[in-house]
């Protein structure tokens, strides 16, 4: 079990330091036309997630380690990773967007 868990683990982080640094995607809380963000604007300071939990006592700690981690480096918001879709039964709406 252990090793299932680490390969997996190290399968994870490689296939996210394959990810490219510049892309283009759509994205807007539901019910909203969606906007285009590139890496050029894409900000942290913009992203509502990090506006809201970072002033928050909701999960703190992992809005400390995106800010010093490559994601945030390369101005991947939260959404960009972790939008769902409806139809996904892991899925939840939460302020306006889904979320995995």
């Amino acid at each position: 079990m252990v090793v299932l868990f680490a390969s997996l683990a190290v399968i994870g982080l490689v296939l996210v330091l394959a990810m490219p640094t510049t892309h283009e995607e759509n994205i807007g809380p539901v019910g909203s036309e969606s906007e285009t963000r590139s890496e050029d604007r894409a900000s942290y300071e913009e992203d509502p997630c990090i506006e809201c939990h970072s002033g928050s006592d909701v999960m703190p700690a992992v809005i400390e380690d995106w800010a010093s981690s490559k994601h945030a480096n390369n101005n991947v918001s939260c959404i960009d990773c972790h939008e769902g879709e409806e139809s996904d039964p892991d899925t939840f709406r939460h302020n306006g967007y889904w979320v995995t």
